[in-house]
């Protein structure tokens, strides 16, 4: 279900500094990030209802447009029809260029591949990535 009433839509979340107009709530399942990995998919997935907006000044947060999306996500790792929660988000905001679900970028090793999830494309003091490691078995 979703709501089209920004005008009236507060956060659900503490003030974070940034120049946010909420659009809509959503409470589907939606997908943020994923990318297929040689041990299954690796997603991040809404847990709850989702706050979808946008940038409406711009900052070093973003350009003024921008797709936002900040709720609780789960990194999870879905393997011949197992889910596997690798780690719980209790507020992660997404600030994108558009609304499809972003990759993890790889770094391949010898013995496991790293799987950075960049949320926000650029921030005040660089980038902020979460690390995640697949070992090969």
């Amino acid at each position: 279900m979703e709501t089209d009433i920004s005008s009236e839509l507060k956060s659900q979340f503490p003030d974070n500094g940034y120049s946010i107009e909420i659009d809509t709530v959503q409470e589907e399942l939606s997908v943020r990030a994923q990318i297929n990995t040689d041990h299954g998919v690796l997603s991040v997935v809404t847990t709850g209802t989702e706050e979808v907006g946008h940038i409406t000044t711009p900052s070093v947060f973003g350009a003024e447009g921008d797709v936002t999306f900040r709720g609780k996500y789960n990194v999870v790792l879905s393997t011949d029809g197992s889910v596997q929660v690798i780690k719980e988000f209790k507020d992660l905001i997404f600030v994108q260029k558009s609304d499809g679900p972003i990759t993890f970028d790889v770094i391949p090793f010898e013995k496991a591949d790293v799987y950075l999830l960049t949320p926000e494309y650029m921030a005040t003091r660089g980038t902020n990535s979460y690390v995640f490691g697949i070992p090969w078995i």
